[in-house]
């Protein structure tokens, strides 16, 4: 899939603007996923408004199954979150409104799921005959008390995939669904999703073919995302430890006499899982990075506006993040300075998702 990250981008930066407080996560594992959503549901208080958003790949019997990155090629459905664990994790009946939105496309055709997807893979006997054991196995059962405030939306029916064009920056669901929370936000939810079948249907041809909306609740009255829920202190403290993080830091390389400056943010300003770094005052030499902290990806790319460096997978990160900056003369590659920067524990390496306790047991998560 290639809008995936587009698309939560795009849809995490409208719900800040009608003052969702947002955490975006990408690229986990089976255990983030679960511990993230159970992280994230004890910061919720009553009367929140909840809105959870899943784009990735994704697959239905029994129920809507989200894949992790680390599903084997033969996959359960113990080895997938399914979209009922959101709703035992949230409890529904002490919030104000629950919306799932899954949006991804069909494994079948190697593509992703807000909910924004899912192809019913009981409807394809080679599948069953490929993997035969997900047929067999038992379904675990995630029992909640309902409330009459639950509105779910499905980029797509069962038995289809969800659709995305590789010249658009948005899947198909995804750039209409922007653009009904956009355009039409003090509509209730249920318009706006009626808004956003409407555009995917106007699409034509194989888009409007292959991908079409769904829409469930159980609520008796109009939900609004612009409707205004009273603060809490609480809530408000929770969510700023959370994406607390370095913003100005200094590297002083004393031997050479020189200062460089590093600005540090949510990548995309939008990732709690991952860090862009932007190092400026060094374009004179050969800069390298040593991460001591080994289960980080590290990506770095010189630009005009400095050395942009990009971590992954803070998720995993089980110790503070330090990284050394070391100078090189550029004529003979020699060592010549090294500061180092210390950035303890940013982002959602407070929630130290990688930690397998008693609530994975709870939450059936083994």
């Amino acid at each position: 899939m290639k809008t995936p990250t587009s698309d939560v981008e795009t849809l995490a930066k409208i719900l800040e603007k009608l003052k969702f407080k947002v955490v975006a996560l990408r690229n986990l594992t089976a255990l983030e996923m679960r511990n993230a959503l159970h992280k994230f549901c004890k910061m919720l208080l009553e009367g929140t408004y909840v809105v959870f958003y899943y784009v990735g790949h994704g697959f239905e019997i029994g129920g809507k199954c989200m894949l992790p990155v680390d599903a084997p090629t033969t996959y359960l459905r113990s080895d997938c979150l399914i979209e009922t664990e959101s709703w035992y994790s949230s409890d529904p009946k002490n919030y104000g409104m629950v919306f799932n939105i899954l949006n991804g496309l069909s494994l079948f055709e190697q593509i992703f799921l807000f909910i924004d997807w899912v192809i019913d893979k009981t409807m394809f006997p080679h599948l069953r005959e490929s993997n035969p054991a997900i047929h067999q196995e038992s379904h675990p059962v995630h029992k909640f008390e309902p409330s009459r405030n639950l509105i779910t939306g499905y980029a797509t029916t069962s038995n289809l995939g969800a659709y995305e064009r590789s010249s658009e920056t948005n899947g198909i669901y995804a750039k209409h669904l922007a653009k009904a929370l956009l355009d039409h936000h003090d509509l209730p939810i249920i318009k706006v999703l009626e808004k956003v079948n409407k555009g995917v249907s106007a699409e034509g041809g194989e888009a409007s073919a292959k991908q079409m909306p769904f829409v469930g609740h159980n609520t008796h009255k109009d939900y609004y995302f612009s409707v205004e829920v009273e603060g809490n202190e609480e809530a408000r403290q929770k969510y700023e430890d959370l994406v607390q993080h370095p913003t100005v830091m200094d590297l002083n390389f004393s031997r050479r006499n020189l200062t460089a400056k590093a600005f540090v943010t949510p990548h995309r300003g939008t990732f709690l899982n991952s860090l862009d770094i932007r190092i400026v005052g060094l374009d004179s030499w050969k800069v390298i990075l040593l991460l001591g902290n080994s289960e980080l990806q590290l990506q770095k790319q010189w630009t005009d506006n400095g050395l942009m460096v990009t971590l992954h997978n803070l998720q995993k990160m089980k110790s503070t993040l330090m990284i050394t900056v070391e100078l090189k003369d550029p004529h003979t590659g020699h060592t010549v300075d090294d500061d180092m920067l210390v950035l303890n524990k940013p982002l959602v390496c407070k929630w130290e998702l990688w930690f397998r306790s008693p609530v994975n047991e709870v939450l059936d998560l083994s």
